[in-house]
C-alpha cells in the first residue's frame, strides 16, 4: 500500500506563522494573555470549584423535586383508589334499598357516574329496578306493616293472664334467706 503524497492532491498545506498577517480585516484584535490574578484556580477536573458547589446545590434541589414528585404521584395514586372505592359502596348502598344483594347490581353493566363524575342515585335505581324486572328473585323482599295500630312490642304469645307486679327488693328480703341458710333465727 503506498501513501499518498502531499503534493499529488490539490489541498494547499496549511498556512504557517511567518506566512499569516497580523491581523484579519473586520476580525476583533487577539486578548491577550490574562494576567495571573485574573486566572481562577481550578480543580483535578479542570472545573472551577465555585461551578462544582453551584453543580451539586442544583443536583441537590432536583433530587428533592424528584422526590416530592413521587410522593405527589403516590398520595395521587392512593386518593384515586380511595374516590373509586367511595364511589363503589356508595352504588352498593344504593343498590341495597332494591336488592337483596347489593353486589348484584354490577350485573346491569350501566355506567352510575354523571357527568361529572358523581354516583348518580336514579341510574343505579333504574338499574336495579331492571334487575328486579328480569330477575324477581334478586328483589328486596317488601316488608309489611304491623296488623294493628297495637305497638308490638306489648304483645305476648297466647292468653295469659295479667301478672302482679312483683315486690321491690329489700334489705330485709335480701338478708332473711341468706340468715337461714346459714342457721340464724330471728
Amino acid at each position: 500500500m503506498t501513501e499518498a503524497n502531499p503534493a499529488d492532491t490539490n489541498e494547499a498545506p496549511p498556512p504557517t506563522p511567518s506566512v499569516m498577517p497580523a491581523s484579519v480585516p473586520g476580525a476583533e484584535p487577539a486578548e491577550t494573555a490574562p494576567d495571573e490574578s485574573s486566572v481562577t484556580k481550578l480543580d483535578e477536573s479542570g472545573m472551577d470549584p465555585a461551578a462544582i458547589g453551584e453543580i451539586r446545590k442544583l443536583r441537590r434541589e432536583s433530587q428533592k423535586l424528584r422526590e416530592r414528585l413521587r410522593a405527589a404521584e403516590e398520595d395521587a395514586e392512593r386518593a384515586i383508589t380511595q374516590l373509586g372505592a367511595l364511589k363503589h359502596s356508595e352504588v352498593e348502598r344504593l343498590a341495597g334499598e332494591h336488592l337483596v344483594d347489593p353486589g348484584d347490581v354490577w350485573r346491569a353493566g350501566a355506567d352510575f357516574l354523571d357527568e361529572y363524575g358523581a354516583v348518580d342515585p336514579s341510574k343505579v335505581a333504574e338499574a336495579a329496578k331492571g334487575l328486579t324486572a328480569e330477575k324477581p328473585h334478586l328483589a328486596k323482599p317488601q316488608s309489611a306493616p304491623p296488623p294493628s295500630d297495637r305497638p308490638v312490642e306489648g304483645l305476648r304469645a297466647g292468653a295469659t293472664p295479667a301478672r302482679e307486679p312483683t315486690p321491690a327488693a329489700s334489705w330485709q328480703s335480701v338478708i332473711r334467706p341468706r340468715a337461714g341458710r346459714m342457721g340464724i333465727a330471728d
